[in-house]
């Protein structure tokens, strides 16, 4: 099951956060492997939640505003608590470059995909079926489902967050 909502946040705090990310002052890092079996690929990355823990001093402005309308929405079940949170930066190559087909992490989860901008890029399911980077729209789904991400073209960056949220300890 895959669920989107288009004009997640409200407008306002939708644009400090793509302000915030596209300041030349933000922290990106360089990851080399856009998957553990894609060598020939890269983009940018920022770790704000690594193994439930706070990696960022930015997470109160750039994160908390989505996770709260999440939860505060009830759109993923209570059981679960967001061990992973990450957002992508992908530049334009002058290309749409397709990485491999993969699952975040082995164990249960769910997948929220918040797009910061909109563009010609976008994650694929396995099954086929095409989420669009379309500005302030969130995507949930099924993290068993394998996916990818797609470059954009018609942009000079991509981005967007992603949320793994899992089971928690006492389920």
């Amino acid at each position: 099951m895959i669920k989107i909502i288009d004009n997640f946040l409200d407008d306002n705090i939708h644009k400090s956060l793509e302000s915030e990310l596209t300041k030349s002052t933000f922290p990106w890092y360089c990851i080399k492997n856009i998957t553990t079996d894609d060598n020939d690929n890269f983009a940018f990355f920022h770790q704000f939640v690594e193994d439930s823990k706070i990696n960022s001093d930015r997470y109160e402005d750039l994160i908390l505003p989505v996770i709260n309308k999440i939860v505060s929405d009830n759109l993923i079940d209570t059981k679960y608590v967001c061990d992973r949170i990450k957002a992508n930066l992908y530049t334009n190559q002058g290309k749409q470059i397709k990485h491999n087909f993969h699952i975040d992490t082995e164990q249960k989860h769910i997948v929220a995909l918040y797009s910061v901008n909109e563009n010609n890029g976008y994650t694929e399911l396995e099954t086929g079926e095409k989420i669009e980077s379309k500005r302030n729209r969130l995507t949930i789904f099924d993290g068993s489902m394998k996916h990818k991400s797609v470059t954009q073209n018609n942009t000079n960056f991509r981005i967007n967050y992603n949320f793994n949220f899992m089971v928690g300890d006492n389920d």
